[in-house]
């Protein structure tokens, strides 16, 4: 014969996370969110960033680790990659401006300006 007993624990504690921060990497021409094409870790963190619904790079608590700093790769976009040292990041959101680098696709008519610092006349 089998006998019910009371867990006595609400359903919704499955679905429960502890977030230790958040990144929000943005364009810095047009301030939007970009996700795609970017790497994004955490060193000092083991676990990789969970990419949420609304663009943001999550991190879970691991115990008492702190992240180190931040390293964005951006091998498939057109921007250049940033690492934020640990003075830079602020709990619980982090924002990272990226620059966009020459394959970055400027909307027609709109103004650009840009130093080339490789391409300046050496003395």
């Amino acid at each position: 014969m089998t006998q019910t007993f009371d867990v006595g624990l609400p359903l919704e504690s499955a679905y429960r996370r502890s977030v230790l921060f958040a990144v929000e990497v943005l364009d810095a021409l047009t301030l939007e969110r970009v996700s795609k094409g970017l790497k994004v870790t955490a060193k000092g963190l083991s676990r990789a960033p969970i990419l949420n619904s609304g663009g943001l790079f999550v991190w879970l608590v691991e115990g008492a680790a702190m992240p180190q700093e931040i390293v964005v790769e951006a091998p498939g976009a057109p921007f250049e990659g940033r690492v934020v040292p640990q003075a830079g990041i602020a709990l619980p959101l982090t924002r990272v401006l990226l620059s966009p680098r020459r394959d970055y696709p400027f909307a027609p008519g709109r103004p650009a300006c840009r130093a080339c610092w490789s391409n300046r006349a050496r003395p």
